[in-house]
């Protein structure tokens, strides 16, 4: 591993610039003060140079004074060349040769450019002829397919671009329940120990591949948008629901059930609440009435609520239909905007169900289904029977009110035009005729 001083040198500017032009860097409301490297390792040189390095941001103080820091994996043009106009041109993450440089060290057993250590959670084995491919589409991470030509089955190399302390809850989790047929199971993973990150950070995964892998989101869009048969999707949220339970019951085996008092659960409920007004103050309309719910809940629930390990951030975009027609759960990391120690806490597992029925919703909306409500019911109600649920409950409902309330402060601040599809949500739960004005 080479220090940052005897590197390629990117300006503060530079890197800033990148940032605040990507994805993957979720603090784009905030003013970047310093941005500095840490490590820069070569991992290749002459005309297609490139490194991969990490760097520290520090962040414009907030209203009370306090800096954040936080650090990110890159891979760079390594002779630190940029245009101006379009910084990201640095990253060099989709560069062919680097892909297959990065390939060649993890089908050794060893961590790219030696940045890190490597290690084999299963059989590994990579044809030196292997077809490598980014997954199309920018997100938080860059996920690439490695697999024989011409073959659907292989493996998935996943770099984590937002670097926190401790093991990363993909690979965790996954690294647990890796016979559970609902998941693609892990081969290896590179850490990195890292004094300024505060200890052992994960810096990429490598997994099974799902073949002929369909994305479940694409798959209920286009059900939305085609299927006059409000109930044609139902199969295959049912199928959904039942690979979750599955997914539930392997972690719960893996790690244990505990119970937390019902009064915490409700507390919760009631502070995020309070942080969706701050996001959204529309909801202010609803307070009351959402006050009055979270009440009626915690006098019907049983003293004690189950918690374990989840998902954390489920919805149809981190399912795979496979070739043979099995749902697979993908992307075990949690809610990205939260911080990795919060993402490993246990939560019930009504949340994961949650986020599932809140994205049938968005997906009839997203598909401009005429009266979309039927064909979102149908699925949700597959969904619930699927995962072992005879339906709906209180407790469901608070957990997908909850959903809905952070989706109205989300999309008050980022797709306003989208407000109503939560919004209606909101007030189906709680029986309010508010927001009539944004109808």
């Amino acid at each position: 591993m080479q220090p940052a001083s005897s590197a390629v040198k990117y300006s503060p500017q530079q890197l800033a610039d990148l940032l605040s032009q990507s994805r993957f860097y979720g603090a784009k409301g905030v003013g970047i003060a310093d941005v500095q490297m840490l490590h820069a390792a070569p991992l290749l040189s002459g005309e297609q140079a490139c490194q991969l390095v990490l760097i520290q941001v520090t962040q414009e103080p907030d209203a009370t004074g306090q800096v954040e820091e936080s650090f990110y994996q890159l891979c760079l043009a390594g002779d630190g060349r940029i245009d101006a106009d379009t910084p990201k041109d640095l990253l060099a993450e989709g560069d062919p040769a680097a892909l297959r440089a990065v390939v060649k060290a993890c089908a050794q057993q060893e961590a790219p450019a030696g940045l890190g250590e490597f290690t084999a959670v299963g059989d590994i084995s990579i044809p030196t002829d292997a077809e490598i491919k980014v997954i199309a589409g920018e997100q938080s991470n860059t996920s690439v397919i490695i697999r024989e030509p011409g073959a659907q089955s292989g493996l998935m190399l996943k770099f984590f671009r937002k670097l926190e302390a401790g093991l990363n809850p993909d690979v965790e989790l996954l690294s647990l329940i890796g016979d559970c047929p609902a998941v693609a199971g892990v081969r290896g993973y590179v850490e990195i120990a890292q004094p300024q990150i505060g200890g052992r950070a994960t810096l990429a995964m490598l997994q099974e591949l799902v073949p002929g892998a369909q994305d479940a989101w694409e798959v209920a869009l286009d059900s939305a948008e085609n299927d006059v048969d409000p109930t044609a999707f139902a199969q295959a949220a049912e199928a959904m629901g039942a690979a979750t339970a599955q997914v539930h019951h392997a972690l719960a085996d893996a790690c244990s059930v505990d119970t937390v008092a019902k009064t915490v659960v409700v507390e919760g409920f009631k502070q995020r609440l309070a942080e969706a007004i701050r996001q959204a103050p529309i909801l202010a309309e609803v307070e009351a009435e959402v006050l009055d719910f979270y009440t009626r809940l915690q006098d019907e629930l049983p003293d004690e609520i189950k918690v374990q390990r989840i998902h954390g951030d489920l919805h149809l975009g981190q399912i795979l239909r496979s070739a043979t027609g099995h749902w697979v759960l993908i992307d075990f990391e949690g809610e990205p905007a939260r911080p990795l120690s919060e993402r490993r806490l246990k939560d019930s597992a009504l949340r994961d169900v949650a986020g599932m029925l809140r994205s049938f919703d968005y997906a009839a909306y997203a598909a401009g289904r005429n009266e979309p409500q039927h064909w979102v019911q149908a699925c949700q109600a597959a969904f619930l029977k699927g995962y072992g649920l005879a339906g709906s409950s209180l407790l469901v409902d608070a957990y997908v009110l909850d959903k809905a309330l952070y989706e109205v402060g989300y999309e008050v601040n980022n797709r306003p035009t989208w407000v109503d599809i939560p919004l209606g949500a909101v007030k189906r739960i709680i029986g309010s005729d508010a927001f009539t004005d944004t109808q």
